[in-house]
């Protein structure tokens, strides 16, 4: 095996960090390397930690070069933005661009542009990170309110402050520098195609009026408690993320931001949390709704069952159980009415009982009570669920199962950790090969 000389060791593992041990990057710049002085191995990473190898991305880009339009726009947005994110919310995004992204992610992994892992998120080696947003960079080198996609917060920050966007700009992220700035209306008509927006604090201005009309994706953190802003009609919203000690039942951006028909993803994480949830009654094709929060006292709106093609809803509580003269989570909507349901999660919340109707949701696959420590039955009508995968009871005050459990011909395991089940002989009378 050969080894680089003993005082050039640091330096070689500093190349192989920056490079990510690609091996096509460690044999174009290892060539070029080879038989220099150790000032010019430092020279070269220098470089590296400015901009990227040309050789290698010239050799990478051979692959990126073959990709059809779509597949360029999905490929460059990961690059940017959605590195070990969730697969699934920008597929919501890209769909209501007009792309496929199930036959486009698939076609990128056979490049080996990207990978999907083994938990659904987007994986993109650094070199091919780099790559995509060097492409970005180089759609104008010099001013970047002609590329379309911003993610750098200081680059990003600049353009919309000295009001230099263009209808180049699709995708735009505003964090970390500007918690206390105001963004106007007349800074944002600067950003017509806009369909991407991350925000961390700030605020917005004016009249929107007939602005951010293509914005399919909101993502707030650190939001205002007040908004300053007039005619703000987010109605091709399709992915909305939240959070922050604002984000309360009375925040004053409900209004515009779930008027969307299109929105398939809404996920809060508020503190200490909602006193109850919004008005959903205009997002009825709502898929995946995730409320997390430190409080576990909610009332659930009404609302939530006309949610018809909600596939996915989680209430997470962080705060620890009260035992002594507190509220129970009564569960006031019927459940049955939620027949797209495949998974169903309330952990640590004040939750009494299930209503019975939980047996209608004949889809669902995945069932989580945890911690939900005032819970001590299930209903008889759980066994109707003949699709049901898992259940997880962590920490509940359950005594026992219903019989009726033993009609789960799906369940393949049950978590009944920290309960108060006794009865085992019972609990294998019934299992039908579950696993627990």
């Amino acid at each position: 095996m050969d080894l680089p000389p003993h005082d050039f060791v640091d330096i070689s593992r500093q190349i192989t960090t920056k490079t990510s041990g690609l091996p096509l990057a460690l044999e174009i710049i290892g060539s070029s390397l080879y038989g220099e002085s150790k000032k010019f191995w430092k020279g070269t990473l220098q470089k590296l930690e400015l901009v990227p190898n040309q050789v290698v991305l010239n050799k990478l880009k051979i692959s990126y070069d073959m990709l059809e339009p779509h597949q360029i726009e999905i490929f460059l947005d990961i690059a940017c933005f959605f590195i070990r994110k969730d697969r699934l919310h920008p597929c919501y995004m890209w769909k209501a661009s007009n792309y496929f992204p199930k036959r486009e992610l698939l076609v990128l992994s056979r490049m080996s542009l990207l990978r999907i892992t083994k938990d659904d998120t987007l994986w993109m080696h650094n070199q091919l990170r780099d790559l995509g947003r060097e492409i970005v960079r180089r759609e104008d080198v010099n001013f970047p309110r002609n590329r379309s996609r911003l993610w750098e917060p200081k680059i990003a920050f600049d353009v919309v402050r000295m009001k230099e966007g263009t209808y180049k700009v699709v995708a735009l992220r505003l964090t970390r520098l500007y918690k206390e700035h105001s963004f106007t209306s007349e800074e944002f008509s600067k950003l017509p195609n806009l369909r991407y927006l991350e925000l961390e604090g700030g605020n917005l201005v004016g009249d929107f009026k007939n602005l951010l009309s293509k914005l399919t994706w909101l993502s707030w953190s650190n939001c205002p408690s007040e908004l300053n802003v007039m005619n703000l009609c987010l109605e091709k919203l399709v992915v909305l993320k939240l959070s922050g000690i604002n984000i309360t039942e009375g925040w004053a951006g409900w209004r515009s931001c779930l008027m969307s028909k299109d929105l398939k993803v809404i996920e809060i994480n508020s503190y200490p949390g909602l006193k109850r949830t919004p008005d959903f009654s205009k997002c009825l094709n709502l898929k995946r709704l995730v409320i997390k929060q430190s409080t576990n006292l909610l009332v659930v709106d009404g609302s939530l069952s006309k949610l018809e093609h909600l596939k996915h809803f989680e209430i997470i509580s962080c705060e620890s159980p009260k035992r002594d003269g507190c509220e129970h989570y009564p569960v006031p909507f019927v459940l049955g009415s939620l027949k797209s349901m495949s998974k169903l999660g309330m952990r640590g919340m004040h939750l009494q009982e299930l209503h019975h109707s939980i047996g209608q949701m004949t889809r669902l696959e995945y069932l989580s009570l945890d911690y939900c420590s005032f819970l001590k039955t299930l209903p008889n009508s759980i066994g109707d669920l003949k699709m049901l995968r898992w259940i997880s009871l962590i920490g509940t005050s359950i005594k026992k199962l219903p019989r009726t459990m033993g009609k789960l011909v799906s369940l393949l395991e049950l978590d009944l950790s920290m309960t108060k089940i006794k009865n085992y002989l019972l609990l294998l009378e019934i299992s039908n090969g579950w696993r627990f």
